[in-house]
């Protein structure tokens, strides 16, 4: 008898758990659809500014190749920062206090 109540508590605890994973798999699947969602609606906002996700990767390996390549690192720094402080211009215009961009 008291191996047969085990198994029942056994097999209750089975089903709740089975429905608890279930439950829980869908919310899951769920927040990461809408992850993804609002992943690629902050990329389409990037794109919108004329911003894209590939552009530092792509100034780093031209910072990387000759001739660029031959340059201080110090330089090479110097040059990614004034380039990426111009490819974010676009966004300034979106602060609070910031004039608005010329011709808006």
């Amino acid at each position: 008898p008291a191996k047969r109540g085990g198994d029942g508590r056994d097999r209750i605890r089975d089903v709740l758990m089975s429905d608890y994973e279930r439950e829980r798999r869908a919310v899951a699947a769920s927040n990461a659809a809408l992850s993804v969602r609002n992943y690629e609606r902050t990329l389409d906002v990037a794109r919108a500014c004329y911003l894209d996700a590939d552009h530092p990767s792509l100034l780093v390996k031209a910072l990387e190749s000759p001739p660029l390549s031959l340059l201080p690192m110090e330089t090479r720094r110097g040059m990614f920062r004034n380039l990426m402080r111009a490819a974010m211009a676009p966004l300034r215009c979106l602060e609070g206090d910031a004039p608005p961009p010329l011709g808006g």
